[in-house]
């Protein structure tokens, strides 16, 4: 269940019914303790404004790294149906595989590289906020903006198939060993080794009161895991 809003290069944008349930929750865990902490000392409204604007800033930034991936399709003459915004964050539904490792190694790269470009972006326009002495309501997004741009970019690199990392890591072997389905193999096994990693990890946390950290380690390894169980199949 999705809701079309649009389009961009021709490309569907749509939304996830997951997608307004996690909006809801980022932006409340940004408004109640993330901005609080980052920025004390401010008022009730200016702490849901900031959050309800970084949760914006966060989804556009990953539908922005979606596009770089759709850009490198059409590109290639790959058709892109849709783009689909969930709980996880974007994918990108793709018509075919890439038919060579190299093109594999370019589309995959080029989400993250989106990623950490607009976290400079944002970063150099931070800076200039604070040079200018502009108050939170300004500076705190665009913290935000720099911040999580460079984790989502770094966050994709993993080498976890069907991630943007684990697609770098399956073009390498595929172009050493000269077989897709090998690669996919190996890329995919990596990826459930790193998913038990996440979820273990995850509960060690909660085992030590960090209860919503260990919960979105949890969710993320099982995404993972998921993804990677049905890369095999």
């Amino acid at each position: 269940m999705s809701l079309p809003v649009g389009k961009i290069m021709g490309v569907k944008i749509r939304l996830h019914y997951t997608w307004f349930i996690i909006f809801v929750f980022i932006t409340w865990t940004l408004a109640v303790f993330y901005m609080p902490f980052q920025y004390p000392n401010l008022t009730y409204d200016v702490y849901w404004i900031t959050g309800f604007v970084s949760s914006v800033i966060l989804f556009s930034s990953v539908l922005f790294h979606e596009l770089f991936h759709t850009y490198f399709a059409l590109r290639k003459g790959i058709q892109v149906p849709s783009i689909t915004l969930f709980l996880f964050g974007g994918v990108t539904q793709i018509a075919e595989e890439p038919q060579d490792p190299g093109f594999e190694f370019k589309m995959a790269l080029a989400g993250p590289a989106s990623s950490f470009l607009l976290s400079l972006i944002f970063s150099l326009i931070w800076l200039l906020a604070l040079q200018l002495n502009l108050p939170p309501i300004i500076v705190a997004p665009l913290d935000y903006g720099w911040l999580i741009n460079a984790l989502l970019g770094s966050f994709n690199l993993i080498p976890a198939f069907p991630m943007d990392g684990g697609r770098i890591l399956r073009a390498g072997i595929w172009k050493v060993k000269k077989d897709v389905i090998v690669a996919t193999r190996i890329a995919s096994r990596a990826g459930e080794a790193i998913a038990y990693l996440f979820i273990f990890f995850g509960l060690f946390l909660i085992l030590f009161n960090g209860i919503i950290s260990g919960f979105w380690f949890i969710l993320i390894g099982w995404f993972i895991k998921s993804g990677a169980e049905a890369s095999l199949n």
